[in-house]
């Protein structure tokens, strides 16, 4: 490969937005960075700048984080787990990420590092294997086949710092809320076009009298982790390879509240009491379409309540046997909750996207 050139821009402290620095210095200075960029067309046209922060800024967030299992080679420092942090913002700027994409894909620090291998050629020896499998290289923002050029129109921040200095010239310290008083963000209403992703998880479970049984897939082409809560215990962290399938266990005594967290807002959560087993409910990819078959080992019918098919609820007849019902995602998503007549106790909800190697939206 040609020699390629790697910059790397580090702001000062006061644009930096840390604490007590402002947000729209370091909206100027990132504007500052982008127009020289811009005023060479000749340059903008080859060029990638990946605006990175390393910090959180203290909002809450709540995706766990990757963990490598015990024992994980370069993963360990005193006994204790490296991991990948809490989520930072990252931003995409580059003709081959133009559209104001959102790609989930689980990444780290290491993702940068990794995509200038793949830009430079040279090889970096201090990332894990481990964390080679479970974070990605950035090549899934990209669609290299098109390019667009133009400069998108941005809110002039030499206007914005004015007003600043007018109302806020230097921002209060931070201190955290009082006990109690911290209120849960509102997520962002609407969606944006979404980058495909590279794994495909699902999980079912069975429950018997003293232990259920989860068995997690993976249906796609990358490794990912995903997290297994029983109750408010800490959770299982699970690697699924990529087409690979592994089987956990939690013990079960009488209620249960049984939880799977992965990527993207995949999520298997199955509440009720394990004296009244012998229902269950397993989800198969058909092309697009989900599967979702339930399956009873004792005699007797049971009336099952589904919602989220696109639909109003529907009810079914589980006899001694199975049924099943087609789930057709919208846009590649999915949101089913299925309860039982006679057991008040019983839930599962079953959530996620279809990847099926095409943009999507997100959810």
């Amino acid at each position: 490969m040609a020699a390629a050139a790697v910059s790397w821009v580090v702001a000062p402290y006061a644009y930096s937005e840390h604490p007590s620095a402002r947000p729209v210095d370091g909206a100027a200075y990132t504007q500052g960075v982008l127009n020289a960029l811009w005023a060479k067309p000749s340059l903008w046209e080859k060029t990638v700048v990946l605006l990175n922060y390393d910090e959180h800024d203290g909002f809450y967030d709540h995706v766990i984080p990757p963990v490598a299992p015990p024992g994980t080679p370069d993963e360990y420092v005193l006994g204790l787990p490296v991991g990948l942090g809490v989520r930072v913002p990252m931003t995409v700027v580059s003709p081959w990420s133009h559209g104001g994409w959102i790609d989930s894909q689980v990444f780290d620090h290491t993702s940068v590092v990794k995509f200038l291998e793949l830009w430079t050629g040279v090889r970096e020896p201090n990332i894990s294997a481990w964390r080679r499998a479970i974070t990605g290289d950035l090549m899934s923002c990209f669609d290299f086949a098109r390019s667009d050029t133009s400069i998108p129109a941005l809110p002039d921040t030499a206007v914005l710092r004015k007003i600043a200095d007018e109302t806020e010239s230097k921002l209060p310290t931070p201190t955290p809320p009082p006990p109690g008083q911290q209120v849960v963000p509102v997520q962002e209403a609407g969606s944006a076009k979404a980058r495909a992703l590279p794994y495909q998880p699902l999980a079912d479970l069975t429950v018997g009298a003293t232990a259920a049984s989860v068995e997690l897939r993976n249906a796609g082409a990358a490794a990912l982790q995903l997290q297994l809560y029983s109750g408010p215990g800490p959770a299982q962290r699970i690697d699924v390879g990529p087409g690979a399938r592994t089987t956990a266990s939690v013990p079960v005594s009488g209620a249960y509240d049984i939880a799977v967290h992965g990527p993207n807002g995949f999520l298997r959560e199955a509440t009720g009491d394990a004296a009244s087993g012998g229902i269950e409910v397993a989800v198969t990819l058909d092309g697009t379409r989900l599967r979702v078959t339930f399956s009873k080992s004792t005699p007797g019918d049971v009336i099952a309540r589904v919602s989220g098919l696109g639909g109003p609820p529907r009810t079914i007849a589980i006899r001694h046997g199975s049924s099943s019902v087609t789930v057709d995602p919208i846009q590649g998503w999915y949101d089913v909750n299925v309860t039982l007549d006679r057991l008040a106790a019983y839930r599962r909800r079953l959530a996620g996207h279809v990847e099926d190697g095409r943009p999507s939206v997100t959810g």
